[in-house]
C-alpha cells in the first residue's frame, strides 16, 4: 500500500482515525497531519523526571519534596547534580513492600529512584550529568506505554451484529445470553467474515478440563477494572485484610494502604478508577460464566464461584508517576501468578527498570516472602501486546514491541475471525503465539466482545484484545496443572505446545513469524504426550548463497509423533574466525508435514559463512543439524524505494518567512545504504520555477514561495550506481504581498485599481471571497469589485490597508500593506489625533486629544506582529514623542489608547 503524508494545506480536514493506537506522525517542519507513526514528534519519555539505579553497595537516599537546588538526600554527589538540574523532587520507583521489603532488597528494587528536574532541563542533559555521578550505576528517561487496542469501544446496541443472538440450545455450554458474539470462543463460520474454528477452542477446553479455579490469580496491568460490574464482581480479587479493616492503615502489612481489588499506581491509592480498556480485557479473562447475565471470560468458571480472580493494576499511559514498573512486584506479593499487559513500550530493548520488575515477578509470584510456594505455580508469567502499528508503515512490519520481544514474557501476536493475522498486527521474531484479537476492519461483530464500564458490553480489537485470552488460557492450565512442585517455566512450556498450524492463511511475509500457531485451549495436554524423541533432520535442506544474503530451505520435518515441528533453528556465522557468536533465528513453522519452508537473511556479499538448519518441536526437542559451509554472493545494487509520498501542499504567502523545509529522507529509503556503503541524494525541480525557489542541502529541501499559483514538482532519489525512485506533487502559493504605496494626490481621479488575480492565485472551480479594510477611511477608502482592489486617496496621510482571500473551504488569507497619500503639506486636525512626520526616520509624534497623565501606545508591523509596547506622556499641548530609530524600514500601524478611547494611525519607516 502506498502511504501518503497530508502536508498542510489552505483546507482544514477533519480525519477520524481508524487505527488502534492514537501516535505521533514524523511530520517534518511545515506539514500538517500525516499517517500515524509512533515515532517521530511525540517523545516516548516524560518530560521532567529522570530515573536512575544506585550502585548495589549504595545507601538508600532520603525522598521527598524540597525547594529547587536544595535536595537533602543523604548523597553529596547526587545533591550536587540535582542542584544544577534544578531538581525539587527525590521518590522510589519501587515501594519499599512491607512484609516483603527484605526479598525485594535482594533483587534490587530499593535502588531505583525518580528525580524531578526542572522545567527547563532537558531530560538528555539531566541523564547525562547523573550517569557520571559516582555510585549511580544506571541513568534512563522515564518511559510512556501506549495501549494495544483499537482505542473505539463500539457497544453492542450500536452495532448491527450479522449473527444469531444465542446458540442453538445445547449448544453452548452456559447460560450467558450473549455468548453467540464472543466467536473467539467458538467460531462457527455464521457470520460473513467469520470461518469456523478460529477460535481458542474454548468450548472443548471447558468440556476436557476445566473453568478456572479462584485460587489462580491475575493480574491486569492496565486501566482500571470496574470491580463491581455484574459481570465481574464475582471473580474480582478481594484483600480480605483491607476489605474488612480500617481505612487509611496498612491492614495486611504489603506496604499498600487500602489495596481492596488491587493497586491505583497512576494515583498511589487504592482507590480503582474503572476504564474501559482495563475492564474489557479483565472480561476477556474471568467474566463470570453461566450466571445468567452478558458475556463469558476464559477461566471464569461455571458460574459457582470456581472462576480465576482478577486483581487490578491501575496505570496511565504517559503519566508524570509512571510508577508501572512497581506494578509487577505488587503482583507477585499479593498473590498473582500470571499478568496479563496490553500495551507498548516504543523502543529498541527493554527498558532496565521493567527488567527488573519482570525479574521478581518472574521468580518471586506464588511464594511466600522467604521462598515457600504458597500459590498454584511457583514463578510467574507475563503475557505482553506484540502492538498494532503494522500499517504505519515500513520500519514497523516484522517488529515486535517491547517488552513483547523480551524472552522473559509470551508475545501475543493478533488473529481475526477468519484465522488470518489481523492486518494491525505486528509479527517478527520474538513472536510467541496467536491469540483472536479481532478486525474492526471487516464490520460489526469481527471485534473482540466483552465487558466495558457502567455494567455495559462492547466490541474491541487489538493484541490488546488477543493478549488477555492468552492469560486466561494460561490461567486454565494452572488451573488444571497448578499445584506443588508446578512452576512457570512448565507453563510456558505447555502454553507454547497448545497451538494449531494456521500457516495456510498467512501472507508469505509473516507465515513464520507469527508465533508458533493459534492458541487452542483445548490442546493443553499435548505437552504432556512428550514423546522424548528428537524430530526428524528438516528434509532436502539447503542454504543458498544469494547477493548479500544467504537463503535456508527445506521441508517441514515430523515430530516423533508425527505432527509437523514447531519451530526450525537458523544459525549462521563467518567461516573466517572460530570465535564468532552466530546469528540465532527461531522461525515458526505453520505448515503442514513436508511443506516447503524458506527464509533469506541479509549478509555481508562475496563471505564464507557456516551455516546450521535444525527443527524443533513443540516440547523441546531438536533434531540433529544439517550443517554446511556456504559462500555469499557479490553485491548486487538494490534502488532506493519510497518510503511514503508528498501529498500536493499548499504554501498561504510568497516570502522567504513561509518557506517550508522537508527531510526528504523520511521519504525514501535505500537497503545499501549503511551496510553496504552507499548514499542517496537528492534532487527536486519544479515547474514552472517562478513560483516555488527550490534548495537543496544533504536531505533537506527548501521551498521557498516567489510568486503565486501551481507549481508540478519532481523529488527524485538517486543511488551511487543511478538507480532512483521519483514522486511528483503540486505546490500552490497563494498570495503574493501587496508593496506599501505611495500615491501622489487626493481624489478619485488618483484611485489605484490593483488586479487581485496579480496577487492570490485562485484555484480554478473554487468560490473565492475578497475583503478589504482601511485603518483610516478619512486618508484612504477601500473597496472590492470586478476582480479588483480599489485604492481611492482621500486626504494626505496615512492608512494600513488588510485585505483577506476566504475560499469556500478551509481558511483564509491575509496580508497588510501601507498606503500614504502626498500632495501638499497635512494639516493637523484641529484637536484631532495626529501622528507626524510620515515616513519617519528616528522618531514619531502623536498628538491625542485630550490626553492627560501617560498613554498607552503599541506599534505593529505589516504582519500585525506586535514590536513596540510602551507609553508615551503628552506634553501640555497633548503631543508626545516615541523613539522609533530601532524599527526596520518598513510599513507600521500605531494604536494609542487613553481612558477607553481608542486612535489608530499608519506610518513608514525609512
Amino acid at each position: 500500500m502506498r502511504t501518503r503524508l497530508v502536508l498542510a494545506a489552505l483546507a482544514a480536514v477533519s480525519v477520524s482515525a481508524c487505527t488502534r493506537e492514537p501516535s505521533a506522525a514524523p511530520v517534518p517542519e511545515g506539514a500538517g497531519q500525516g499517517p500515524e507513526y509512533v515515532s517521530g514528534e511525540e517523545k516516548n519519555y516524560v518530560d521532567g523526571w529522570v530515573r536512575i539505579r544506585l550502585a548495589d553497595d549504595a545507601g538508600a537516599l532520603r525522598v521527598g519534596c524540597f525547594t529547587r537546588g536544595a535536595a537533602e538526600s543523604g548523597n553529596r554527589a547526587i545533591d550536587e547534580a540535582a542542584a544544577r538540574l534544578g531538581a525539587t523532587e527525590i521518590r522510589r520507583v519501587f515501594a519499599e513492600g512491607g512484609r516483603f521489603a527484605e526479598r525485594r532488597r535482594r533483587f534490587g528494587l530499593h535502588l531505583w529512584y525518580d528525580i524531578r528536574i526542572g522545567d527547563d532541563v532537558p531530560v538528555t542533559r539531566a541523564a547525562g550529568d547523573l550517569a557520571s555521578v559516582p555510585g549511580v550505576s544506571h541513568v534512563q528517561p522515564v518511559y510512556r506505554i501506549r495501549w494495544a487496542d483499537n482505542p473505539r469501544v463500539l457497544p453492542a446496541e450500536y452495532l448491527y451484529t450479522p449473527v444469531r443472538a444465542k446458540f442453538a440450545d445445547g449448544a453452548a455450554p452456559v447460560n450467558d445470553p450473549e455468548i453467540g458474539k464472543q466467536w473467539h470462543y467458538h467460531n462457527d463460520g455464521s457470520a460473513w467474515a467469520w470461518k469456523t474454528g478460529a477460535d481458542i477452542n474454548l468450548f472443548e477446553a471447558w468440556e476436557k478440563f476445566n473453568a478456572g479455579r479462584p485460587e489462580v490469580i491475575v493480574a491486569v496491568v492496565d486501566m482500571g477494572v470496574q470491580y463491581d460490574h455484574p459481570d465481574l464482581a464475582a471473580n474480582m480479587w478481594v484483600n480480605e485484610a483491607e476489605l474488612n479493616g480500617a481505612p487509611g492503615v496498612d491492614d495486611d502489612g504489603n506496604g499498600y494502604v487500602d489495596d481492596v481489588y488491587g493497586y491505583n499506581f497512576d494515583k498511589d491509592t487504592g482507590a480503582i478508577e474503572p476504564g474501559g480498556h482495563g475492564t474489557h480485557c479483565a472480561g476477556t479473562i474471568a467474566a463470570v460464566n453461566n450466571n445468567g447475565i452478558g458475556v463469558c471470560g476464559v477461566a471464569g468458571g461455571t458460574g459457582n464461584g470456581d472462576g480465576a480472580r482478577i486483581m487490578s493494576i491501575q496505570m496511565d499511559p504517559g503519566a508524570a508517576d509512571a510508577r508501572y514498573a512497581d506494578a509487577f512486584a505488587y503482583a507477585a506479593d499479593n498473590g498473582a501468578v500470571i499478568t496479563s499487559n496490553s500495551w507498548v513500550l516504543d523502543m529498541d530493548a527493554m527498558p532496565a527498570d521493567v527488567g527488573a520488575a519482570i525479574d521478581y515477578f518472574n521468580a518471586n509470584a506464588g511464594t511466600d516472602e522467604n521462598g515457600v510456594q504458597t500459590g498454584p505455580m511457583k514463578g510467574g508469567l507475563c503475557m505482553f501486546a506484540a502492538g498494532n502499528y503494522n500499517t504505519s508503515g515500513p520500519q514497523y512490519e516484522g517488529r515486535i514491541w517491547y517488552p513483547a520481544a523480551d524472552d522473559r514474557v509470551i508475545a501475543v501476536t493478533s488473529m481475526g475471525p477468519d484465522y488470518k493475522k489481523a492486518d494491525y498486527s505486528q509479527y517478527g521474531q520474538g513472536a510467541d503465539i496467536m491469540a483472536p484479537g479481532g478486525e474492526d476492519t471487516d464490520g460489526a461483530g469481527c471485534g473482540v466482545y466483552s465487558t466495558v464500564t457502567e455494567g455495559g458490553y462492547g466490541y474491541m480489537s487489538g493484541t490488546s484484545m488477543a493478549t488477555p485470552h492468552t492469560a486466561g488460557v494460561a490461567a486454565l492450565m494452572v488451573s488444571q496443572y497448578g499445584g506443588e512442585g508446578f512452576t512457570a517455566d512448565e507453563l510456558r512450556r505447555v502454553l507454547l505446545g497448545s497451538y494449531r498450524n494456521v500457516g495456510e492463511y498467512q501472507e508469505e511475509a509473516c507465515r513464520n513469524l507469527i508465533g508458533v500457531g493459534l492458541l487452542d485451549a483445548s490442546l493443553m495436554d499435548n505437552y504432556y504426550k512428550n514423546p522424548g524423541a528428537a524430530p526428524e533432520i528438516p528434509a532436502e535442506p539447503s542454504v543458498e548463497g544469494i547477493a548479500d544474503g544467504l537463503h535456508f530451505s527445506c521441508r517441514i520435518p515430523a515430530d516423533a509423533n508425527g505432527d509437523p515441528a514447531a519451530w526450525l533453528l537458523l544459525s549462521y556465522a563467518s567461516a573466517a574466525g572460530s570465535e564468532q557468536t552466530p546469528v540465532r533465528l527461531r522461525m515458526s513453522c505453520n505448515a503442514g508435514v513436508g511443506d516447503a519452508f524458506g527464509y533469506s537473511v541479509t549478509v555481508a556479499g562475496d563471505t564464507e559463512f557456516n551455516a546450521e538448519l535444525r527443527a524443533e518441536d513443540r516440547y523441546g526437542n531438536v533434531s540433529e543439524p544439517y550443517a554446511v559451509t556456504v559462500k555469499s554472493l557479490p553485491h548486487i545494487n538494490r534502488p532506493p524505494t519510497m518510503i511514503a509520498s508528498v501529498n500536493d501542499f499548499t504554501i498561504q504567502q510568497v516570502g522567504t518567512g513561509y518557506a517550508r523545509r522537508f527531510d526528504l529522507s523520511m521519504y525514501y529509503s535505500d537497503p545499501d545504504v549503511g551496510e553496504f556503503g552507499d548514499e542517496l541524494t537528492y534532487g527536486v525541480s519544479s515547474d514552472p520555477e517562478g513560483i516555488v525557489r527550490i534548495s537543496v542541502e544533504g536531505s533537506v529541501a527548501v521551498f521557498e514561495p516567489v510568486g503565486i499559483g501551481a507549481a508540478a514538482v519532481v523529488v527524485k532519489a538517486s543511488d551511487r550506481a543511478g538507480a532512483y525512485a521519483e514522486d511528483r506533487f503540486t505546490v500552490s502559493v497563494i498570495h503574493k504581498g501587496i508593496p506599501d504605496t505611495t500615491i501622489e494626490g487626493v481624489g478619485q481621479e488618483h484611485a489605484l485599481v490593483l488586479p487581485l488575480a496579480e496577487y492570490f492565485y485562485a484555484v480554478e472551480g473554487m468560490e473565492y471571497k475578497y475583503a478589504a479594510e482601511s485603518s483610516d477611511p478619512s486618508k484612504v477608502r477601500v473597496s472590492i469589485g470586478q476582480g479588483s482592489l480599489h485604492i481611492v486617496p482621500v486626504a494626505a496621510g496615512s492608512a494600513a490597508v488588510t485585505i483577506s482571500c476566504k475560499p469556500g473551504t478551509g481558511a483564509s488569507v491575509e496580508s497588510q500593506f501601507l498606503v500614504t497619500v502626498t500632495g501638499g503639506e497635512t494639516p493637523l486636525p484641529e484637536g484631532g489625533f495626529a501622528l507626524w512626520p510620515n515616513p519617519v526616520s528616528e522618531y514619531v509624534d502623536i498628538r491625542v486629544p485630550g490626553a492627560a497623565g501617560t498613554v498607552a501606545v503599541r506599534i505593529y508591523d505589516a504582519s500585525a506582529r506586535q514590536v513596540f509596547d510602551g507609553t508615551v506622556t503628552p506634553d501640555a499641548d497633548g503631543v508626545g514623542r516615541l523613539e522609533v530609530a530601532a524599527l526596520s524600514p518598513g510599513a507600521y500601524s500605531l494604536v494609542a489608547e487613553q481612558d477607553g478611547h481608542k486612535f489608530t494611525a499608519g506610518f513608514v519607516k525609512r
